[in-house]
């Protein structure tokens, strides 16, 4: 039994050893050539096949998918109408095929491949911001921790705001020193040149502790004025609140505003209106009674919005030097398809060897590209 062990240990070991040693190798590149047809029929139900095989104007290829055990006859010179099966015929010399066929959501150009370098990818987490959007986030606690300044797009009127220690519940923010203010005095927050585009959320949030104010009768108002590019709307919104001193959000919702601001002056040519200014004011309906100095943990307006990367799908190498791809489009259109071949190598063990990484693998692809247009069927 000691000698079996003793083997099957020193094979493991070999393997090992093997595997470790392992190095990148030169991996061909791989040749990628795609075109797109449509099919005709098969060659053995035709009268006169010769009048296709002998035929520029046609292909004659077996198509899984189709009946890979029979020839189908294929043309490129009809046109490509909507609804359309649309055989892309892939040769090559690649050990895998993936294909973009153009459209909403699978373009190359907004793929991960194409937009995120492949090393960063299991690192990192990446999305696709949509321009037309864009949050303003004041978060303090964060900025704080990062050793980060105050955004210079918000002002604030008075209480010499600074990132502190809140001792009571153990969080960073903005202190303000507002037991300065007079009694009838306004606090404004000013958000100006931020970019700020309302997506979905349309929301504007505020959280901060206490109400400044000492007496527990007290109430602060609080109200929203919003401008969409440097055009105030007529819109106000006021808040009334009780006394608390516990962090708590108020929110404002700015739906009203962009609504009341695009009736009066119509849907920007530029697409979303900017928000040029906010101006956040507080004041007290008790103007006796003193102000308290007060932290702010955040101000947020809207939230960013992202897409997907775009996806494309792998085509099954059935043969060797062909891979096809059966594809209907349901929208007219020019589109630009584009196949990826993809050859690798053995795996260089850098590293752990139960956990793999993209650099350890020796990869060359090639790219192929073709414009289809596709148009609206006849009536």
């Amino acid at each position: 039994m000691k000698d079996i062990k003793n083997i099957i240990l020193a094979s493991v070991i070999g393997v090992i050893v093997m595997l470790s040693s392992c190095e990148k190798t030169d991996v061909e590149t791989p040749g990628v050539a795609v075109e797109a047809y449509t099919w005709v029929g098969y060659l053995d139900t035709v009268s006169n096949p010769g009048a296709y095989q002998n035929n520029s104007d046609y292909l004659i290829r077996t198509i899984p998918g189709i009946n890979q055990e029979r020839e189908s006859i294929l043309t490129n010179k009809d046109p490509f109408m909507v609804g359309d099966e649309i055989i892309f015929v892939v040769d090559h010399s690649a050990s895998l095929l993936a294909i973009y066929t153009g459209d909403t959501l699978h373009r190359y150009s907004g793929s991960a491949l194409a937009l995120v370098d492949r090393s960063r990818i299991e690192t990192e987490i990446f999305a696709v911001k949509i321009d037309s959007v864009n949050r303003f986030k004041a978060d303090f606690n964060l900025l704080a921790i990062n050793d980060q300044e105050i955004p210079s797009a918000l002002t604030i009127s008075a209480g010499n705001p600074t990132l502190d220690y809140d001792e009571k519940y153990k969080i960073n923010g903005m202190k303000l020193v507002t037991s300065s203010l007079a009694n009838d005095d306004t606090l404004r927050f000013n958000i100006e040149g931020a970019g700020v585009k309302l997506g979905a959320n349309k929301s504007l949030f505020i959280d901060y502790r206490p109400l400044p104010f000492a007496n527990d009768r007290d109430s602060v108002i609080i109200e929203v004025k919003v401008s969409f590019e440097n055009i105030e709307s007529a819109v106000a919104t006021q808040i009334t609140q009780n006394r608390q001193q516990v962090y708590g959000a108020v929110e404002f919702d700015l739906a009203p505003y962009l609504t009341d601001w695009i009736a009066t002056n119509g849907y920007p040519s530029t697409g979303n209106p900017e928000i040029t200014n906010v101006e956040i004011k507080m004041f007290k309906p008790n103007a006796t009674a003193p102000w308290n100095d007060m932290f702010v943990r955040g101000i947020q307006i809207s939230e960013n919005e992202y897409l997907p990367f775009d996806t494309g799908v792998s085509i099954a190498v059935v043969r060797e030097g062909e891979g096809d791809f059966i594809y209907t489009y349901s929208e007219a259109g020019t589109y630009t398809v584009t196949v990826l071949g993809t050859n690798n190598g053995y795996r260089d063990y850098s590293g752990d060897p139960l956990q793999s990484s993209a650099d350890e693998f020796e990869i060359n692809r090639a790219m192929a590209e073709i414009d289809i247009t596709i148009n609206e069927p006849t009536p």
